[in-house]
């Protein structure tokens, strides 16, 4: 998987030190003259050369001792080949760097996120038990609400049962009363005759 990666890095590395055809295809074909044959259509930086090499033994290394043809525009060499490798390896410590950093917060993630169902489990096992106590108080005042009433009703009853008593009782009085102030107006009236 490295291997590949460091291919794939290097080949997007010398894919982009190549130069783009099109700005130099245009820039031709405006400063050609009418008359003028058509120019190839493969682009000036790159030119191909038709010499044949030399055909070594099968299983034989051929050490060149002469300086590397250059290829215009295309950047190679040693010192290219070390710096390209050594990016390559800059970036891959830089990836491993964030991937242990991403590790390590998404074990803290996952940590806080435990800590936290856990605390929803708490809280909804209180909050069932505190919805039961509240049923159970709701149950509670309502028995003791109707106690009181028929407490109240039944001191009212009394009460109005003594009231009804002495409202008989002082018309027993009064009527009484009243008889004896009739039989006193009788006999003063039967008195004075005489």
């Amino acid at each position: 998987m490295k291997t590949f990666l460091t291919i794939v890095v290097c080949a997007c590395v010398s894919a982009c030190h190549l130069p783009n055809p099109s700005p130099t295809l245009a820039r031709d074909k405006a400063a050609r003259s009418p008359g003028d044959p058509e120019p190839p259509m493969q682009p000036q930086a790159v030119q191909r050369d038709e010499t044949l090499v030399a055909a070594d033994a099968p299983g034989t290394v051929r050490i060149v001792e002469g300086p590397l043809r250059e290829v215009s525009g295309v950047t190679s060499g040693r010192a290219w080949l070390l710096e390209t490798y050594q990016n390559t390896l800059s970036e891959k410590l830089e990836l491993a760097r964030r991937l242990a950093a991403n590790e390590v917060e998404t074990g803290d993630l996952r940590k806080a996120h435990a800590a936290l169902v856990a605390e929803h489990a708490t809280v909804a096992a209180r909050s069932t038990e505190l919805d039961a106590r509240v049923r159970e108080l709701e149950t509670q005042t309502i028995d003791l609400a109707r106690r009181l009433a028929e407490s109240e009703i039944a001191r009212l009853e009394l009460q109005k049962s003594d009231l009804e008593r002495e409202a008989r009782h002082d018309r027993m009085e009064r009527g009484a009363r009243n008889d004896m102030t009739e039989r006193g107006a009788r006999n003063d009236s039967t008195e004075r005759p005489r």
